[in-house]
């Protein structure tokens, strides 16, 4: 007998609930209305009220949404993320190429390869006999389910060490297929890097960028004389490294009315802040508050003089714009391309004609640099026009092109001979250079970008003067200066007034800048000091670092593993292969060692490359101590032993040291001595010295003998070293952290950035 009971308010007699008794227990009913079911309809707001359930339990909680196939939750992506579960075994046998195969892996093995792999794959197919059409067809035989491009996804995170707490998976942007391996290309834009992966989840319904901004012109067409500026929008700061949290600087530079901005005749550059007001040049990242790596930890400037990290703190703190566009939008680089225009106007750089029939017209582009005054201070902001050479004709738009183009490795050696005989060096600036030099053939340009004449931007440009860019403007401008150094006649001489008197001489020919001691140079900072000269990259590699997005990266001990072979075709492309490239590292140290003895040191890897095996020629030469030219070059054959390709690059090495002891000769620097040439191969050093031939030798071409006539002369002398003493191994294959920092202390690489 079930018994019904009715519970009731003491105080209003009302009744509040009806349950029944069953074995000494009451049991009430109620309806059963969650708040959070009933508050709103919106299942991902649900899902994170619920605290984050799995999609199966959700459905079992709030039965209407069971017809769900995802929850785009992005905190259950980061916290729980798992990889992609393969099956285990296929109901269905292969009907195509690749469709299944059978595969084990073997290793480590304790003996590596002769390419150095410790591992080996077996697969097996179960389809065999196909033909090769079928086997290496133009797309993949594998598909991947189609998703939607440039919507959000979450990359798994396979870094090894990952803790408890750490995020499991990492939010990208999908960009679509890898064509070399089966997986999607996702990119991060938190660390800026790609990835390719299989363990991907997508929310196909939200795309990355949810907002679509307004797409900004490439450039403004601006009239002369009077310019207008672009759309209204805040100048760009510049950047600035710095130790503590980034921070911007700009520079006080008066702000452009909105409405115009006529050309000044002569108007000074505007101030720039004083080295006293700038930071020290090091910045510490800020992506992450966890980076167990930030620059400032390898990167000191301690051991700097007050005057040289001044410098270093001006030179840091200005960006160059990406584009004509975010110039404009900088009141000061905006200046200096008005500037630039002023000059070029005031010099009758060109006329604005129709252009005739059968002329064609070369592009032109705007660069930005930085100039540096005496005191170390960031002088001005340089605008310059170039023109773009690469699409002149020749025959119709340049004839002759020879220029003498000083080497890096000429320049090297003045620095060397200056910091042997504590030379002072002095850097000068020519305003606007190649505008001194006359073109002999009819060459039409495009008007400047952003710079366009005021209702005649049909017309082009008739080049009355030498321009920047063209092919024939080194010519005009060598030739030129040449006849103006020629007039004053120069002499080697330890007097200051010597250099004054040059400077007077250029003053009076050309629009001159004395820019004071030596302190950047092509990109190269010069420290000058009474021990000797450092010449470093430091901000260029940080901005490359900071273009990269590794600014707060964990730093390694070698840039290649020596137990990798790379091979063509393997991997996926750089995206940007001119930025690898562009990477630098230490800084070089040129001091006074007493003498001006040339050393070269040669290395050959012998059939390095694994697919054509061809050798990889090595040398560095050194000219009283100090590091002056070194080189790294793939061989033309294949060399049938060590010997021979160690021969070869003997050789190759022979042909620096002549030309150097040449350049020596013509300064009238140094003494007139025996160069020596050293070599860790005893046959190459046997071949070299015996002028008879023989089997090893007999194929080797002619011009490579000729190292044979100048032992003979007493003009190099050959040498043996020991292979652990070989400077120049570091030139022809990957080396472990120690063996890079023995060679690079030997080679003269000096850190003077290093934290104590």
């Amino acid at each position: 007998m079930v018994l019904k009971l009715w519970l009731k308010d003491r105080s209003t007699g009302k009744t509040i609930g009806i349950g029944r008794e069953s074995q000494g227990l009451y049991h009430l009913t109620s309806d059963s209305s969650p708040a959070v079911c009933i508050s709103t309809n919106a299942p991902l707001l649900i899902h994170n009220r619920l605290g984050h359930p799995s999609l199966f339990k959700f459905q079992k909680m709030v039965p209407r949404f069971s017809t769900l196939s995802s929850l785009p939750c992005e905190s259950c992506q980061l916290g729980k993320h798992t990889r992609v579960s393969f099956p285990k075994r296929l109901n269905n046998r292969a009907k195509s190429p690749f469709e299944l195969v059978h595969t084990d892996v073997w290793g480590p093995c304790r003996t590596a390869s002769t390419l150095g792999f410790q591992y080996f794959v077996t697969s097996l197919m179960t389809i065999l006999d196909i033909p090769h059409s079928l086997l290496f067809p133009d797309q993949p035989l594998y598909f991947l389910p189609p998703r939607v491009f440039g919507c959000t996804c979450f990359v798994h995170i396979l870094t090894p060490g990952q803790d408890k707490l750490s995020a499991k998976a990492m939010k990208c942007l999908f960009l679509g297929y890898s064509r070399l391996q089966k997986g999607y290309r996702c990119y991060s834009l938190e660390t800026h890097r790609y990835f390719i992966s299989a363990d991907v989840t997508f929310f196909e319904d939200s795309p990355f960028f949810s907002t679509t901004s307004e797409s900004l012109p490439v450039s403004e067409v601006l009239p002369i004389p009077i310019v207008s500026p672009p759309d209204a929008m805040p100048p760009r700061p510049l950047q600035v490294y710095h130790r503590r949290p980034r921070v911007v600087a700009p520079l006080p530079f008066p702000e452009a009315p909105a409405d115009s901005l006529p050309i000044p005749s002569a108007s000074p550059a505007p101030a720039l802040p004083s080295p006293n007001d700038l930071p020290i040049a090091v910045r510490k990242g800020t992506r992450s508050t966890r980076n167990p790596h930030p620059i400032y930890n390898f990167l000191s400037y301690h051991r700097l003089s007050s005057p040289y990290s001044a410098f270093v703190s001006a030179i840091s703190s200005v960006s160059l714009p990406k584009s004509t566009h975010e110039a404009l939008s900088h009141p000061g680089w905006r200046q200096a391309m008005v500037d630039e225009m002023t000059a070029l106007h005031s010099n009758g750089t060109w006329d604005l004609v129709v252009l005739p029939s059968g002329k064609s017209t070369v592009g032109c582009r705007w660069v930005y640099a930085v100039k540096v005054g005496p005191d170390g201070q960031v002088d001005r902001l340089k605008a310059r026009l170039v023109a773009k050479g690469y699409t002149q004709v020749y025959g119709s738009d340049y004839g002759d092109t020879f220029s003498p183009v000083a080497k890096i490795a000429s320049v090297r050696l003045l620095l060397s001979m200056a910091a042997m005989c504590s030379w002072p060096l002095y850097q000068l600036d020519i305003k606007n250079a190649f505008l001194h030099g006359d073109p002999a053939e009819e060459v039409y340009m495009e008007q400047p970008p952003g710079f366009v004449a005021q209702g005649e931007s049909g017309l082009v440009c008739r080049l009355r003067r030498s321009l920047y860019g063209l092919k024939q403007s080194p010519r005009a401008w060598f030739s030129r200066f040449s006849s103006v150094v020629q007039e004053f006649g120069m002499l080697r001489s330890s007097s200051q007034d010597g250099i004054q008197k040059l400077k007077q001489h250029l003053f009076t020919h050309f629009q001159t800048k004395d820019l004071g001691k030596l302190k950047y140079f092509l990109g190269i900072e010069i420290a000058q000091s009474s021990s000797g000269v450092v010449l470093s990259q430091r901000k260029y590699a940080l901005d490359i670092l900071e273009e990269t997005g590794m600014l707060d990266c964990k730093p390694v001990d070698t840039p290649m593993d020596p137990n990798v072979k790379l091979v063509p075709g393997q991997g996926e492309p750089l995206g940007d292969p001119g930025r690898y490239r562009r990477l630098v590292g230490q800084g070089v140290l040129y001091e006074n060692r007493g003498h001006t003895q040339v050393v070269g040191y040669t290395d050959a890897d012998w059939a390095g490359s694994p697919t054509d095996r061809r050798s990889t020629s090595g040398y560095c030469v050194f000219i009283g101590g100090n590091l002056i030219s070194w080189k790294s070059k793939k061989q033309d054959v294949v060399a049938r032993s060590s010997a021979e390709a160690e021969y070869r690059v003997m050789a190759l090495a022979t042909c620096e040291l002549i030309w150097l002891r040449h350049l020596l000769q013509e300064l009238r620097f140094g003494k007139d001595e025996q160069m020596k040439l050293i070599c860790d191969n005893q046959v190459a050093l046997h071949i070299a010295s015996n002028p008879v031939f023989h089997e090893r030798t007999k194929h080797i071409e002619v011009d490579c003998h000729f190292i044979r006539e100048k032992i003979a002369s007493g003009c190099v002398a050959t040498s043996f070293v020991n292979s652990n003493d070989q400077l120049a191994d570091i030139f022809t294959k990957s080396l472990r952290g120690p063996r890079i920092k023995y060679i690079c202390n030997k080679l003269g690489a000096y850190d003077v950035y290093a934290p104590a």
